[in-house]
């Protein structure tokens, strides 16, 4: 990866305007990324030509277990990390210059959204990415928004139409907007 997106994961600081980083560098992954969305959303999900165009999305491969339900839009695809047994459902848009995890198992209904960049208020062209993590057997809600900077524990439950603010720890089930923990589950459901 990158050493311009190894600082983006780690928090560093970005001008928009004056940054030739990222006039260069993102610019040119946006491009990729926005490009290797539209063929893979273009493309039969049961064929092998999807899987190939996953890989290329991620730039690395992807588990057979692993499958992302098209449509999908995300931005910086060389800032996502997805692990084995994990289903993303249609409709899933990140903004991943941040930097997104997904471990194994995780579950991410249809319709969500993943933010991992802040804009600066007193200067829009100003921002910071902060990464997302959603831990391993997760299961993420239908419609489900995650802001930046946000982790969700191993098996934590978000419910459906959640705004998460702020971190999730394990087997914890979070609702709302904000989402908040409501309970938490057994190990034993685990």
């Amino acid at each position: 990866m990158n050493e311009f997106f190894v600082k983006a994961r780690g928090g560093e600081v970005i001008d928009l305007v004056h940054d030739e980083r990222f006039q260069t560098l993102c610019m040119q992954e946006i491009r990729r990324s926005r490009k290797a969305c539209y063929l893979l959303n273009k493309t039969d999900p049961t064929s092998a030509r999807y899987r190939r165009r996953l890989e290329a999305l991620f730039q690395s491969a992807i588990d057979k277990t692993t499958f992302l339900e098209p449509p999908v839009q995300i931005d910086y695809g060389c800032q996502m990390r997805i692990g084995k047994g994990v289903f993303i459902g249609n409709g899933f848009s990140a903004s991943a210059f941040g930097g997104i995890d997904i471990e194994d198992g995780a579950q991410v209904g249809l319709g969500c959204t993943i933010a991992t960049v802040n804009h600066f208020l007193n200067d829009l062209t100003i921002v910071q990415g902060k990464g997302v993590r959603i831990g391993k057997g997760a299961w993420i809600g239908a419609n489900v928004t995650i802001v930046p900077g946000v982790t969700i524990g191993e098996g934590a439950v978000i419910g459906a139409g959640s705004v998460v603010t702020h971190d999730v720890p394990p087997r914890a089930v979070a609702v709302g907007n904000p989402a908040r923990v409501v309970k938490t589950r057994p190990q034993e459901e685990l």
